[in-house]
Parts: C-alpha cells; structure tokens; sequence
C-alpha cells in the first residue's frame, strides 16, 4: 500500500461527520444534565420561610426604608434568584402584605372560636394583636397594614386594595367577638356591633401609631381599657349617653 492510500483512508476516520454529530450530540446532552442540576439548585431554597424574613423587614423598616441588599441580606438570596422567584421589590411587598392578613386573619379566626362571651374574646384580641405589634419590651412594630397606609396611602392600587381588605379584616374580627353575648347575657343589635367594631378598629389603629411614637405605657393602657370598656356597654347605657350628648 503507497503512502497517499494510507494517508486517504486516515483523514476520513478523523472527520467522519458521523462521529462529530454524535460527539455533539453527547457534549448537548451533558450540558442539558448541568442546567437541569443547576435550575433545580436554584429552585431548592425555601421561598415561604424567604418570604416570612422578607415580611418581617418591611413590618419593622417599611417599603421605602427596606432597600434591596438588606432585603436580599434578610432573605439569604441571591440577586438572581430573588429575581428569578419574586420579579421585583413591588411584588415581594405585595406577597408580604398577603402573608399577614392570612396569617393575622387564621389565627385570631381560631383564638375567638374558644371564646364564650363578649369581654374576654375581646380582651383576647386587643391583646393579641398588641402583643404582635410589640414583639419584645423595646420595640414597638405596630400594626404592617397601619404602617404601610401611613407610608404609602392608597395611590398604589394593589397595595390600597390590601389596605381596604386588611381594615376590613380587623372590623370582622371586631364584629366576630361583639357578636357573642355581653355580661350580662345581652347580645348587640347587628347594626351596634358594626358600628362598635368599625369604633374599635379606628381606636386600635390609632393607639398603634401612638405606641410607636413613644406614648408612655401606662397612658396606652389607659386608652386599651377604655377601647374595651366602651365596646362592651351595655345597649341601654349606649343609648343614654347618645341623648345625652344631643342636649
């Protein structure tokens, strides 16, 4: 055999197209393997218990004052991840405003079906919602839906469709504690116990944002048993003290 035949039949083993499209068909395979891993990676963080720390930032620092490397910071997230799995800072916040009414609304649901009467579902409320708004003896979060209406207002529509559904929530679980009996057993007419929780609520907002200014502790216990004492009058001396103030 010459050397230009051994030569011919070399080149072609080489470069048979054949082996090259199944080497890159191998090297595509290979490839498709690590983004699956790496997708999957990136996908294995907790995105609730992500969105529970994110939460508690806004609650304590606000929309405006939360910026996006103390969020990511908080989180435990990576810039393209909390992209990847939120969108935005905006959409983030609206996911935690969501949280907190779920949450807020499910658990004060259950601590009232325990409740017998009046006075002690709503001491357990008012006190409950206090306690969450005070997480420890010096610091004073208030209420996420309070604070956020104070920042943001309704000019957000998302945010403002928040709002009217978060005050709407605290009004029922007003309504949901006047409706069971008073002491002595009297029950509320509905349109008292609507008016009395819409009072409440307007009250216990407004003690909130007084806390966190730094209203003294025993002048917010003086208006926290004052919110009670009036929600739970009787409806003959409710009446009394309307026609009175007509005089």
């Amino acid at each position: 055999m010459s050397l230009a035949s051994s030569a011919k039949n070399d080149v072609p083993a080489a470069v048979q197209p054949r082996d090259i499209h199944h080497k890159l068909e191998g090297h595509l395979v290979i490839l498709d393997h690590l983004v699956q891993y790496r997708q999957m990676r990136t996908k294995s963080f907790d995105p609730e218990g992500a969105k529970k720390r994110a939460l508690e930032a806004f609650w304590q620092h606000g929309y405006e004052g939360t910026n996006l490397p103390e969020l990511l910071e908080m989180m435990r997230l990576g810039r393209a991840s909390f992209y990847n799995a939120f969108g935005s800072k905006h959409e983030l916040f609206i996911e935690t405003l969501d949280l907190y009414l779920e949450t807020l609304t499910a658990h004060f649901e259950s601590l009232l079906a325990a409740e017998d009467n009046a006075e002690s579902a709503l001491v357990s409320l008012v006190d409950g919602i206090l306690a969450i708004a005070k997480p420890t003896d010096d610091l004073w979060r208030g209420c996420f839906i309070g604070n956020t209406a104070l920042e943001l207002g309704a000019a957000d529509p998302k945010v403002a469709e928040r709002l009217k559904i978060g005050i709407a929530s605290v009004r029922s679980l007003f309504e949901r504690a006047l409706s069971l009996p008073l002491r002595p057993s009297r029950l509320l007419s509905e349109d008292s116990r609507r008016l009395r929780a819409l009072q409440c609520t307007a009250s216990l907002q407004g003690l909130l944002v007084l806390a966190k200014s730094g209203l003294p502790a025993v002048e917010l216990q003086a208006m926290r048993d004052a919110l009670i004492n009036t929600a739970l009058q009787s409806p003959d001396a409710s009446t009394r003290a309307g026609r009175g103030k007509g005089k």
